[in-house]
Order: structure tokens, then C-alpha cells, then sequence
């Protein structure tokens, strides 16, 4: 949120004595965009990491009854495919914002990508985490067939405590975007 206040900042100076160049406001607008695409991109790849990881241990165990226990796998893996897919609409959203236009209309284009954002953390991320929690629940009791007891027991720590690492990443991105949305909102009315 500090880079953008910064933004706001210089653009605001163009208009008094102090005049700064466009360059350098268009030049911080585009460090700002490029931060939040990388952001983008990592959890993407994050995620994509994840969905291999799930697909080769999926694989590798060889889960005693494949045909039957194949729901569970694909409402994780795909649960998460359709995350990095929103990931990667959301990336391109942002994208197209147009630093180089005037503040009020950039700043009007950015609460609007915002509030966008917090649909999709508030309606599309709620439902693909529990059907990634059914997916997992319902791999259970082919796990607990299929492999030791203690692997049984690693792969129910190691699930919950993932589950509990990704709502914690989700969490903390919701909150700093919230924190940007409303800072947005609050610059509209200026500049």
C-alpha cells in the first residue's frame, strides 16, 4: 500500500509548484503493476507446484481401489487448476490497467479490479477450499487401506497442515488487498 501512496504522491505534486515528471510517476505506477503481477505469477506457480505434487503422490501410492478413489484426487487437483485459472484471468485484469492515464481514472479502474478481487476471495475461494477438503476427506479411507499406519497418519498431518498453510497465505492476501481497496476508494474522491 506505501508504493501507492507514493504514486499518489507524485502525481499529486504535478499539480503545484513542485512539478514532478510524468516519467517518474509512470515509471513508479509501472514498478507497482509489475510487483503485483509477479504476485500473481507466484502464487500460480505455488499452486501448480502443488497440483504435481498431489498428482505424483496420487500416483506413486497407488491407492488400493484407483477407479473409486479417483473423485477424491480430481476434486484436489482440480479444485486447485481452477484457482491458478483465476489466478492467471485476475494477473491479466491488472495487466491492462493503464498507468500512463490520469490518476483519477487509474485509481478508478484499480477499486474496480479490487472489488472484482474480493468476489472471487469471498464467494469462489470459500467453495474450492471445501471441495478440496471433500476431495481429501474422501481419499481417506482409500489412504488408510492402501498404505502404513503411520504414512496414514503422516498423510492426515501433512494434508490438514497444508489446508491450514494455504487458508493462512489466502488470508493474508485478502487482507492486504482489502487494505488497498479501501485505501483506493478513499483516493477517488481526491486527485
Amino acid at each position: 500500500m506505501k508504493t501507492f501512496e507514493e504514486i499518489e504522491s507524485l502525481w499529486n505534486q504535478q499539480g503545484g509548484g513542485k512539478a514532478q515528471a510524468p516519467e517518474e510517476f509512470i515509471e513508479k505506477a509501472r514498478k507497482v503493476k509489475k510487483k503485483v503481477i509477479r504476485e500473481h505469477l507466484w502464487t500460480q506457480a505455488i499452486l501448480a507446484v502443488t497440483v504435481l505434487v498431489l498428482v505424483v503422490f496420487f500416483v506413486s501410492v497407488s491407492v488400493a481401489n484407483f477407479n473409486q478413489s479417483l473423485l477424491g484426487a480430481s476434486l484436489m487437483a482440480g479444485t486447485l487448476v481452477i484457482r491458478i485459472l483465476m489466478e492467471a484471468v485476475s494477473k491479466a485484469r491488472f495487466a491492462k490497467l493503464d498507468e500512463t492515464e490520469n490518476f483519477r481514472s487509474y485509481t478508478s479502474k484499480a477499486v474496480t479490479f479490487y472489488n472484482w478481487r474480493k468476489k472471487v476471495h469471498f464467494v469462489a475461494t470459500p467453495v474450492l477450499i471445501g471441495l478440496y477438503a471433500t476431495g481429501f476427506i474422501l481419499l481417506l479411507p482409500y489412504f488408510k487401506k492402501g498404505v502404513s499406519t503411520g504414512f496414514y497418519n503422516y498423510i492426515i498431518f501433512s494434508g490438514i497442515a497444508f489446508l491450514v498453510f494455504f487458508c493462512i497465505l489466502i488470508y493474508r492476501q485478502i487482507r492486504k488487498e482489502l487494505e488497498m481497496l479501501k485505501y483506493l476508494k478513499g483516493s477517488e474522491g481526491e486527485g
